[in-house]
């Protein structure tokens, strides 16, 4: 799906599937919603969660504009890119081998607790632009042979933690 220089009001955005390809691009336009869920993971059969689906994973890019979202963002097995954009929610999440990518623009996540938060093998890479976070929590498993299994990569742009960053 594609959206681009338009405003839009809807109860929650999710773009699911495993191994379709399935993409949402929001460019220049203005959006308010609940949740916002990109999730790629299959929940058949597993009784302690997600496990990552069939690839390719969802995709969806947040370029221009603005987002409101009164609630989580949450990118699981999956890929969130977001670039000149003003994003305002309560958490942004990557979590099950979801991967959020920040090159420029102004995100902020308002929740006291974990308001951003990397988990389950998961990352989110920013190159630019501007995060502010109540609170940074990376949660995330360590493996004996690869080492950590979640990160938050900054290479750019600018950081600001009200409260405690917490990794776990």
């Amino acid at each position: 799906m594609n959206i681009t220089g338009s405003t839009v009001n809807i109860g929650e955005i999710d773009v699911f599937g495993t191994g379709g390809g399935c993409e949402f691009n929001l460019t220049g336009s203005h959006l308010t919603t609940g949740n916002i869920f990109v999730d790629g993971s299959q929940f058949e059969n597993n009784p302690i969660g997600g496990i990552p689906g069939t690839p390719p994973h969802p995709v969806m890019t947040i370029d221009g504009g603005t987002v409101n979202a009164s609630a989580t963002i949450l990118a699981q097995s999956s890929t969130l890119n977001i670039s000149s954009a003003t994003v305002t929610c309560d958490t942004l999440a990557a979590g099950i081998q979801g991967q959020i990518n920040i090159s420029s623009g102004t995100i902020t996540a308002t929740d006291a607790i974990d308001s951003v938060n990397p988990f389950g093998s998961s990352t989110i890479n920013m190159t630019g632009g501007v995060l502010n976070a109540q609170q940074l929590g990376i949660t995330g498993l360590y493996d004996d042979v690869i080492g950590p299994t979640t990160s938050m990569n900054i290479s750019g742009g600018q950081v600001n933690v009200r409260g405690a960053v917490d990794e776990r």
